[in-house]
């Protein structure tokens, strides 16, 4: 099992890996709207300026918003239209994958 600080991380690698690695500014996550289950987290994420702005200018694709981690460790990419419930029974389903 994994901690909400190792999920963050596995989140931020993540969300850069899709980006393309090398990026022109900073992720950071959306801390208040992180949303823990016995299963995983869902975990927004943004440009750093984004989140401390709210300048939209400065935001990363709106598809690309959250990720998923089980509390085995798995990543869980979501479909840009899952709400908060869809993407919770999805972490539950990969965190009971063996």
């Amino acid at each position: 099992m994994i901690n909400i600080h190792i999920a963050k991380q596995k989140v931020l690698d993540q969300a850069k890996h899709d980006l393309g690695g090398s990026l022109p500014f900073e992720i950071a996550i959306f801390e208040e709207y992180i949303i823990e289950s016995e299963h995983g987290w869902i975990i927004p994420w943004n440009s750093k300026e984004f989140i401390e702005t709210g300048d939209f200018m400065k935001a990363v694709s709106p598809g690309l918003g959250r990720l998923g981690i089980t509390k085995t460790g798995k990543t869980v990419h979501f479909m840009s239209g899952y709400n908060d419930d869809q993407c919770l029974e999805k972490i539950k389903e990969e965190n009971e994958k063996k």
